[in-house]
């Protein structure tokens, strides 16, 4: 029988829309300010829809080649480091689940990690020391296996009922294949989660592109979006003779800027969402 609706229900309801929409406005409000002019945006305090609508904020953005390259760039990060990091993150994972000797003083040391580093310049050293300045892959290499994803991927495998192996050994398979034809397949929510994890790093990869990278031509599309931030009022040599430069704001170049930076990824996610949503729940249930 269908249970009928309680005033507790219809309270927890309102809380929760209240809470979306107070989430969600400065999103939305954002995205009116990047096509809204400048007059709309100085008489209203808060544009509910924009007026007069208009795109001059995005031509600003993507007037400059460099948005174009830093997008080819970013994704060839996505395409190349997602894969190359979950290869790292899942291998190392399930080696870790492994009861076998120096497993723990392996986890120690990886733990250690979060706590202490060997600072800034030491890290651009062994970059250095390896080739990679000015180099696409110092912005790929350096991520590799993340401790908080091989922890998470190791508590994931860790729950993998045994008889599952077991069963395989029996019939003749070698954990490599163990691995490849039954752990992963089975790992799908989590190994997802990870991956979204992880695309989203490269996705907003800078830091890398800043320390390692001086040449235009290799930086990553986010170092471009920041770089254009800060050069706004510099770009006025970039525009066409013909465009009317009077109809930009600093306001409405910046939402544009945050609104490129985030619509692939929340347009990616809910595709992902059933996945995400499990592979948050797999670490806390077993099978």
């Amino acid at each position: 029988m269908k249970r009928r609706p309680t005033l507790g229900d219809y309270v927890i309801a309102s809380v929760l829309t209240a809470w979306a929409v107070a989430i969600l406005f400065p999103v939305y409000n954002l995205l009116v300010v990047s096509l809204s002019s400048e007059i709309a945006a100085i008489k209203a305090r808060i544009l509910l829809w924009p007026r007069p609508f208009e795109l001059s904020s995005y031509r600003w953005v993507f007037l400059s080649g460099r948005i174009k390259r830093g997008f080819l760039i970013t994704l060839f990060l996505i395409v190349v480091g997602v894969p190359y990091t979950m290869f790292l993150s899942t291998s190392l994972a399930y080696g870790l689940a492994k009861k076998l000797p120096g497993v723990s003083f392996v986890s120690f040391l990886m733990i250690a990690t979060l706590y202490f580093g060997g600072g800034l310049i030491p890290f651009y050293l062994v970059v250095r020391n390896l080739g990679l300045v000015n180099s696409i892959f110092s912005m790929i290499l350096p991520h590799g296996a993340t401790v908080f994803h091989v922890i998470i991927l190791r508590n994931f495998f860790q729950n993998v009922p045994p008889d599952i192996e077991e069963s395989a050994y029996m019939d003749g398979a070698s954990d490599i294949r163990i691995y490849a034809r039954i752990i992963l397949p089975i790992s799908t929510p989590i190994l997802v989660t990870i991956g979204l994890f992880v695309a989203v790093t490269y996705w907003n990869e800078w830091w890398y592109s800043l320390l390692f990278i001086s040449e235009g031509g290799k930086q990553s599309l986010q170092f471009v979006l920041r770089s254009i931030l800060m050069e706004v009022t510099q770009l006025t040599a970039t525009i066409p003779e013909d465009y009317d430069i009077s109809r930009l704001y600093n306001d409405g170049i910046r939402a544009a800027v945050v609104i490129i930076t985030t619509a692939p990824i929340a347009a990616l996610y809910p595709f992902l969402q059933k996945y995400f949503v499990r592979g948050l729940m797999s670490g806390a249930l077993k099978f």
